[in-house]
């Protein structure tokens, strides 16, 4: 399984504005996981398939909901929506504010099939404190 991290706007005015290099770096410190959802590889068939994040900021939720799974077969992948309630912050509090949030969202997929969710966790809280300490390299995006 592969893990991959995306963002979308659909709200005028409402975007988080993650780096790419913040997404990636919190990618891979999840997919050295080597982490299976044993119900989307019974579904695709096999061990190799992806489940995509996908994150979006909103005004109209007071807290994490987690929407999905939109399954592709074709593709071999399940999507699902992190629905995160938007707030305007500067680069280190909006690092510290949603990485852990995503890690919730992904956390409470993993549980909802029954799967290990074990050190989900702490590799994202690794990826918050590799980002705030080399802001120059992650803070690529300004709001």
């Amino acid at each position: 399984m592969r893990i991959a991290l995306t963002q979308i706007s659909p709200e005028a005015g409402v975007s988080f504005g993650l780096s790419g290099s913040v997404l990636e770096l919190v990618r891979d410190q999840l997919n050295a996981l080597r982490k299976n959802i044993p119900h989307f590889a019974k579904i695709f068939g096999e061990e190799d398939y992806k489940i995509v994040f996908i994150i979006t900021a909103t005004r109209k939720l007071d807290s994490l909901s987690v929407k999905g799974p939109n399954i592709l077969k074709r593709h071999k992948s399940a999507e699902f929506s992190l629905w995160i309630p938007y707030k305007s912050l500067d680069f280190s509090d909006r690092v510290a504010y949603i990485l852990p949030q995503i890690s919730s969202g992904i956390i409470e997929i993993f549980r909802r099939y029954k799967a290990d969710e074990h050190g989900i966790a702490s590799v994202v809280q690794q990826a918050v404190e590799i980002a705030l300490k080399r802001p120059e390299k992650y803070d690529q995006i300004k709001q």
